[in-house]
């Protein structure tokens, strides 16, 4: 365990936050970890308000002793079974006077492989208190890599799980028992009442392919806003947490294929990302599910500093410079004024118009493209914006422009956009922005057209595979800047008010924001 690392740091605050708020206290029963958990959660100062105890119980023996978990159970099931993972964290909720009890068991290696239970095995479980009866649930992962990776990929998911599961529990604080059984409420008392009524509440699922520390942020954030609508909607990790049959509406992004399937009750999808293309190619969703995209002012904003930064390295050889840098080479460069630089914009959605007002006040002959000349011009353009439209207008605009920045939606028509017909009419010496889908570029075809020379550089943020493979040519070419994926995070704070709001759309039967037309793709 790193004690410096900040993801870790992160979810014990997101944990602490969570559970202190609530009123709620953490016990753990480890072996693979060895109280690599506990001994996480007592370096933070101040965990005793909600850290109660920890069991360490490595050997059979000790499970059995501390826990309780039957002798027979563990011969019966093997150690390192579902089974015993929930006998475990019940039995650590027994033993303890804590609210939740996660519970870990495993083989972290070297050794210890069994026939069907490889090294990096482990299972997770969960569990609480309704009304006295306790529930659990539980979790198979199979971790790559040695003992220490595998100790410290299981440290992360339990956190992540039991934020989820604080997350999910009622405010105001209190330890507020939600039923007589796992299943059916029982509003005997006020404490009750309220629990219940946080699970009969709409039920949202956060899906996606995050770190512990993003799941941990996003739930966080998202939660907050939930809780401020009318009525309150409850967030979930899993479907099960729901259950499957309440979640009316799923927070997405980029979950794997299938990951929404199974809702019954899903009235609509709101991805977090920008790009929907993936979630549109899933056969999993129904056609005629909405489905909604990100668009967040604050992301165009980030994409525009991008953008801008991008343009400015270019026009001023800025990037040649760190050639020469690296090369020991002290060789002043001709200097490119604004106004003798070309910039074509290739998407004038709400990102390709920030860019455009950001690069305006600069000087910049800027040129924008789009499909229909009938259509009206796109609000929030400068003036200063030539629009060229249809193919001809494309045509004519890349063999102008110096620079050219590709915002476009992935859609079946720009799949493969940039291939070595379309890179061949850009202006000889011209540079690449690529900020929108990898799939829009053909890889192979751009290379060549930097390795001739008919293109002076590109600079790329998405790729056809992410992340960018260690051995592709672009991370050693001399004519390519490589940025992970970055150009645009989304603000978990401000992505989580815009879709809490369709939420609350969705409660008040109104349309979603942003709306995807699958027929368009965007």
């Amino acid at each position: 365990m790193d004690a410096t690392d900040p993801e870790l740091h992160a979810q014990l605050d997101a944990l602490a936050e969570a559970l202190r708020a609530r009123g709620l206290r953490l016990a753990t029963a480890e072996s693979c970890t060895g109280g690599l958990i506990a001994a996480a959660c007592t370096a933070r100062p101040g965990s005793s308000h909600w850290f109660e105890r920890g069991f360490v119980s490595y050997s059979n023996a000790a499970k059995t002793e501390l826990l309780g978990v039957p002798a027979g159970l563990i011969e019966a099931e093997g150690a390192v079974s579902e089974p015993v993972a929930r006998a475990m964290a019940e039995g650590a909720l027994r033993h303890s006077a804590a609210d939740l009890a996660l519970a870990v068991t495993g083989i972290a290696g070297p050794g210890g492989a069994r026939p069907g239970k490889p090294v990096g095995t482990v299972w997770l479980a969960w569990a609480w208190h309704r009304a006295g009866v306790p529930c659990s649930e539980a979790l198979h992962l199979q971790w790559p890599g040695d003992r220490r990776a595998v100790r410290e990929a299981t440290l992360h998911e339990a956190l992540a799980r039991a934020l989820g599961w604080a997350l999910a529990q009622p405010l105001p604080a209190g330890k507020a028992p939600a039923a007589a059984t796992c299943a059916e409420p029982n509003p005997g008392d006020t404490a009750t009442a309220a629990a219940a009524a946080a699970l009969t509440a709409p039920v949202a699922l956060l899906a996606g392919r995050f770190t512990p520390a993003e799941q941990a942020f996003w739930a966080e954030a998202l939660q907050a806003e939930l809780a401020t609508l009318d009525p309150p909607w409850r967030l979930v990790s899993e479907p099960a947490q729901g259950p499957a049959e309440a979640i009316r509406l799923a927070f997405v992004a980029n979950p794997p294929p299938g990951a929404l399937a199974g809702l019954p009750a899903l009235a609509a999808v709101q991805s977090l990302w920008a790009g929907v293309d993936r979630l549109l190619a899933d056969p999993s969703l129904p056609a005629d599910l909405p489905l909604a995209r990100m668009v967040d002012p604050a992301m165009s904003a980030a994409m525009a500093e991008t953008a801008v930064w991008a343009v400015l390295a270019l026009q001023r050889g800025f990037f040649d410079y760190a050639a020469q840098q690296r090369a020991a080479l002290w060789n002043p460069l001709p200097q490119r004024r604004a106004d003798e630089t070309t910039v074509l914009l290739l998407g004038l959605g709400q990102m390709g118009a920030a860019v455009a007002r950001a690069l305006a006040p600069l000087g910049h002959r800027l040129l924008g493209w789009r499909r229909s000349a009938e259509a009206p011009r796109p609000a929030g353009l400068p003036p200063s914006l030539r629009l060229l439209p249809g193919e001809a207008g494309l045509r004519a605009s890349l063999a102008e422009a110096d620079l050219v920045i590709n915002l476009l939606p992935l859609t079946p028509a720009t799949q493969g956009f940039f291939d070595a017909a379309r890179l061949a009419q850009m202006r000889p010496g011209a540079a690449l922005i690529h900020l929108a889908r990898g799939a829009q570029v053909v890889e192979p075809d751009l290379l060549a057209a930097l390795d001739t020379g008919r293109l002076r550089h590109a600079v790329l943020d998405v790729f056809a595979t992410e992340p960018l493979p260690a051995g592709h040519p672009f991370w050693r070419h001399p004519r390519v800047t490589v940025l992970p994926h970055a150009a645009a995070l989304t603000d978990p704070r401000s992505a989580a008010r815009i879709a809490a709001a369709n939420a609350q759309a969705l409660t008040e039967g109104r349309p979603l924001a942003h709306r995807v037309d699958r027929l368009r793709g965007y």
